[in-house]
């Protein structure tokens, strides 16, 4: 049908209307607008269904609509950034997930000639949208170097130079005198975007398998493969842990719908991204059992139990040491099932997601907290330094009290949503919430009131990123929905009155001279367990005994590098090892690699992922802070952290207290005595992570000066 100039097609799917240049696209609920011109049309763009927000040429994400796309408001079309326009000239495809590789109309582009020009360039285009300041950016990546800011304007001058012009359009870059951004309204398009906002384009970051399949196919390989600068490792690991667990999620979704073989080609995808994960194997040898396939799943089981004793001289966890035993009596005709599970998987039916973690982390303090009541109407949020267990101990207390939720236990990890995924939505989908209610959480309260009638648990992990939203949230919520209770993961509090704040503590270590097994504090304690257990029961030596107390102290009780140390300390050179480490040597602990259960690469990526979320001016004061090898304070910190310490970046002396404050509020630093003045430490693991930065970014040299001044210890 035709109406005047423009042209109508209407049908139960799909209306499109183009009139005077603009043309509106609503297929099965989702709208696009894009501007065009002279009247043509969309030319590259791509409508897909289902939800799944990608445009070809026009570089638009898809959103929600009721239906009708007149009206529709542009500011809205997509729910992490603005539209970009669209243009005449050649796209700009940029891919940084594997290679760093560009095509400019489709014709491969040859990178910057000079490497550190394409370094900035991949900086910029990794933190898109994300202003930073000039001093920032050099210290990245020129950390060493008393010329950093020389090489950040030489190399940004051959960086405009390397682009193509605008035309007229939307800059590439944007620029002041104090920051710079890459353009997230310039022509071009990113893998690492495409990736991010694939999985977000649903009602949360894991919201259908279409989504997900968009998300794991974009994923070509690990951040900018082959390069080692300090400031992609945190960003590295956090989408290599989006793309396992979008995998995952892609395996069981086929698993409920009784795809075995295509579950079986992601399980394979799944393992291949990270060959030593024991967790992915498992998953993979589940699958195969579920299809029926047991010959392999026999030579799958196999090969894990040769990479578990050969490669990483460890036992199976508990998971797999009950795989196995399912294995073993699929043989002989018995079927073993989880009971309360609905598939072999191991996917937890809706109202039982609360994932389980093996090894005993939790100290004598920690355990004290299963005990206690979680209140609906409320939160509890369990707050602690990085690696300390909080999300191990909010599993436990889930577990513990899981006859007071007859409504569900429910687990949602916020460190696995796109950063641009409302925090909403992601509850939305964790609640099992209804389509109409995932838009908008809050407006849906009321009817979230019927839904859940009896008392039921959300359990919100790694909140760090997301507490501004997250609080907005959580106070509306609770308002209105008096039967549910949130537990929550952070380094800081969430800041609402309603909220509950339990300090998670490290666990005891044993003082100076006192390592009989006679005397194991907790952190001690734990490693003999898990020495004896590597060691296949064999009782240590009272060297071993000495060598592993030392490491506890310097470890400082925190649990994820005592699994570290444990894990080392099993490896040829275990008892030389222990004793460099007791001497402050934590750089050993980076050869650990991923350990099942621990969700980073290595400690000093762990830590990092904290560090990213501080100011400039508290990281800088954090790296600063490793000069003291014990407590120390506020005006210790002030007469030794201000100012210039050869790495050209200025800290002013009244913007200390303010650092402290942070540091202390991110639970970065330790508040220790309760008589005044305060006295402040840094634990062993964050002390180390310190001294390594400031080496990094050229001040090492004179913080050992103020150091030796101060009769410091050395502290790496």
């Amino acid at each position: 049908m035709t109406e005047g100039s423009g042209i109508l097609v209407d049908n139960s799917d799909s209306q499109v209307v183009m009139n005077n240049g603009i043309s509106n696209v609503a297929v099965d609920g989702i709208a696009l607008t894009t501007a065009q011109e002279g009247g043509h049309g969309c030319t590259g763009c791509q409508i897909l269904l289902n939800g799944i927000r990608t445009a070809g040429r026009a570089g638009i994400s898809l959103a929600k609509s009721g239906g009708n796309s007149d009206g529709f408001d542009i500011g809205t079309i997509s729910r992490t950034e603005a539209p970009m326009p669209y243009s005449s000239r050649p796209m700009l495809h940029i891919h940084l997930l594997g290679p760093l590789r560009s095509q400019l109309d489709d014709e491969p582009l040859r990178l910057p000639k000079r490497r550190d020009t394409a370094r900035l360039w991949a900086f910029l285009l990794v933190h898109h949208g994300q202003a930073r300041q000039r001093d920032e950016i050099a210290a990245a990546l020129w950390p060493e170097s008393p010329q950093a800011r020389f090489n950040l304007r030489h190399n940004l001058h051959a960086l405009k130079a390397y682009l193509p012009s605008a035309d007229g359009a939307e800059p590439w870059l944007l620029l002041d005198r104090e920051s710079l951004a890459w353009n997230p309204r310039a022509d071009a398009w990113i893998d690492l975007q495409a990736f991010e906002s694939a999985l977000a384009a649903g009602p949360g970051s894991l919201a259908d398998a279409a989504s997900l399949e968009d998300a794991v196919g974009i994923y070509s390989g690990e951040l900018l493969a082959g390069w080692d600068d300090s400031w992609l490792h945190s960003a590295r690991e956090r989408l290599l842990l989006q793309h396992l667990t979008a995998l995952e999620h892609l395996v069981r979704l086929n698993i409920e719908r009784g795809a075995g073989q295509h579950a079986l080609a992601f399980a394979e995808r799944l393992v291949t991204s990270d060959p030593m994960r024991e967790a992915s194997h498992r998953l993979l040898i589940q699958v195969l059992l579920d299809i029926g396939d047991r010959p392999v799943a026999r030579s799958r089981a196999a090969e894990l139990r040769r990479m578990l004793q050969d490669d990483l001289a460890a036992k199976p966890d508990l998971d797999t040491l009950a795989l196995f035993e399912r294995l073993e009596a699929s043989e002989s005709g018995v079927v073993l099932r989880t009971p309360g599970v609905t598939s072999a998987i191991g996917l937890p039916p809706v109202g039982d997601r609360v994932p389980r973690f093996t090894g005993p982390l939790l100290g004598q303090a920690t355990r004290k907290l299963l005990g206690m009541s979680l209140p609906c109407g409320a939160v509890t949020t369990l707050v602690g330094p990085p690696g300390v267990g909080k999300s191990r101990l909010a599993a436990e207390m889930a577990t513990a009290g899981a006859r007071d939720w007859p409504g569900g236990r429910m687990w949602l990890d916020l460190a696995t949503i796109a950063p641009q995924t409302p925090v909403s939505q992601a509850m939305a989908v964790a609640l099992s919430l209804p389509d109409h209610l995932v838009d908008d959480l809050t407006r849906g309260a009321e009817e979230l009131t019927s839904r859940i009638e009896r008392p039921t648990l959300l359990v919100i992990d790694n909140a760090d990123l997301h507490l501004t939203d997250l609080a907005l949230v959580a106070r509306q919520l609770l308002s209105t929905v008096p039967q549910l209770a949130l537990l929550v993961t952070s380094r800081e509090c969430v800041g609402i009155s309603t909220e509950r704040v339990c300090p998670v503590a490290p666990l005891a270590v044993p003082p100076e001279g006192a390592f009989g097994i006679a005397d194991a504090a907790e952190a001690l304690a734990l490693l003999l367990t898990i020495d004896e257990r590597l060691g296949h029961g064999r009782p240590p030596t009272r060297e071993r005994v000495a060598a592993l107390a030392g490491a506890a102290r310097v470890a400082d009780g925190l649990p994820e590098a005592l699994l570290r140390i444990a894990h080392v300390a099993a490896g040829p050179q275990g008892d030389a090892d222990l004793i460099a480490i007791g001497e402050g040597r934590l750089e050993l602990l980076e050869t650990s690699g991923r350990i099942d259960g621990l969700r980073h690469e290595s400690l000093s990526a762990s830590i990092g992922w904290t560090l990213d979320t501080l100011s400039p001016g508290a990281l800088l004061l954090f790296e600063r802070l490793a000069l003291f090898a014990g407590r120390f304070a506020v005006s210790e910190a002030e007469r030794c952290c201000h100012g210039d310490l050869g790495s050209g970046m200025s800290l002013p002396e009244a913007a200390i207290l303010d650092g402290l404050q942070e540091l202390a509020a991110a639970s970065m630093l330790q508040v220790e005595g309760i008589d005044l003045p305060a006295r402040h430490r840094l634990l062993g693991p964050l002390r180390w992570e310190a001294w390594r930065r400031s080496q990094a970014r050229g001040e090492a040299t004179e913080l050992a000066r103020l150091r030796s001044a101060l009769f410091c210890r050395p502290a790496g």
